[in-house]
């Protein structure tokens, strides 16, 4: 009878023990939310997060695809003989707009743009030349560049097709236009032809042409806020790239990371409080959060099997993110995580570490104390005899 009750309270230790380890040593991770065998890149994601547009390369060519951000509900939205790519979903997840490559070997490529249910497929441009595509939150108006007498100018159009107008003309390159999401701004990058570049602002309307940086380094990949107040961008100094944000008038210049970064990204949340960043530091590929005035660092570390994290997109109030992730041996995949993380779903190769880079002892402090209650009743049975 004695060795039955041993039996059964080692039973209940080590279920303790399981429980402990289940509630106190779990670590967040984002989530995985899709799974198809040809990946998914350049994810879009709505104002309230619910929505993730992205493109994935199928067997007859590339596709534009929405998702649920809890995974469910995954739809291709086009089945075109073009290649549909970097998919930019409006807030309010009524359209999409992305860049359709009529012929890959001569670079042909012009906007076009699609209810997010599939309907109203419709082409926007005809200069074969274009690219880097926004749309604002209402889905009225888009952003794009194209390349006209050699050099690339910023445009802006309706999404009816209505209202194309040119906003730059001059003889360097400006490309990679951002809309703010009520379609008031426009942020781009200026190139020049000593491999420098700089950050400029304009009204949709064609006024108030504003340059933002002017130094001897490098800054792109800008990102505005819905009101068009707060932008963010990568600088690239001696050491690496570094984030900053500025405001509209080109006031407030501050930088917002010191971690020397490669391959840096960044991207603001509609509401200008939060931005989210990928990067490639200490042989390691990392996706942080940051709020725009420098504070609450919110880290995920990636497994050294991916070296590649890219298109990190934050929703409107910074609650939930989307990035696309691979590397050489595996295929780049969209995955999905809330600021707070409270996503506890597995997804490969992801860690969530919380505003430090040390490790999660969690399951280690957890286990050891299960193992000590284990050894506790082993003494105190073998006492008893």
């Amino acid at each position: 009878m004695r060795q039955l009750f041993s039996i059964f309270i080692c039973f209940i230790l080590i279920f303790s023990v399981i429980f402990i380890v289940s509630v106190f040593g779990e670590i967040n991770t984002p989530v995985k939310i899709i799974d198809l065998n040809d990946g998914g890149v350049c994810p879009s994601i709505t104002d309230d997060g619910s929505k993730i547009s992205f493109a994935v390369t199928l067997e007859d060519g590339a596709e534009i695809f929405v998702v649920n951000s809890d995974g469910s509900y995954l739809n291709q939205i086009t089945n075109s003989t073009i290649q549909c790519w970097s998919p930019n979903i409006s807030g309010d997840g009524s359209k999409i707009v992305f860049e359709g490559i009529i012929d890959s070997y001569s670079g042909m490529t012009d906007i076009y743009v699609v209810n997010s249910d599939g309907s109203e497929f419709k082409r926007l441009t005809d200069f074969r030349k274009c690219g880097g595509c926004s749309i604002s939150d209402d889905g009225s108006k888009v952003a794009f560049s194209a390349e006209l007498d050699g050099d690339g100018e910023v445009f802006v159009i309706n999404s009816d097709g209505s209202g194309l107008k040119q906003l730059t003309s001059n003889s360097v390159d400006d490309y990679s236009p951002c809309i703010s999401g009520d379609g008031s701004k426009i942020v781009f990058t200026r190139y020049y032809p000593d491999s420098l570049s700089e950050i400029f602002v304009i009204n949709s309307d064609g006024s108030g042409l504003k340059q933002l940086t002017s130094n001897s380094v490098a800054d792109y990949s800008p990102s505005i806020s819905d009101d068009g107040e707060k932008i963010a961008f990568v600088s690239i100094l001696e050491d690496g790239g570094e984030i900053f944000i500025i405001t509209s008038d080109g006031q407030g210049l501050k930088q917002l990371t010191d971690k020397k970064l490669t391959d840096a990204f960044a991207s603001i949340s509609g509401d200008g409080k939060r931005i989210v960043l990928c990067s490639f530091r200490d042989n390691k590929a990392e996706i942080s959060v940051v709020n725009s005035d420098g504070s609450g660092w919110f880290n995920f570390e990636v497994d050294p099997q991916i070296n590649g994290i890219q298109s990190p997109r934050i929703s409107s109030d910074g609650s939930m993110i989307a990035f696309e992730a691979g590397s050489y041996y595996v295929l780049p995949d969209v995955l999905v995580i809330n600021y707070d993380g409270s996503s506890t779903e597995s997804a490969p190769y992801i860690e969530e570490i919380k505003e430090t880079d040390n490790y999660n002892y969690g399951y280690l402090v957890a286990l050891a104390l299960g193992l000590l209650l284990v050894g506790l009743l082993v003494l105190f049975l073998r006492r008893k005899k």
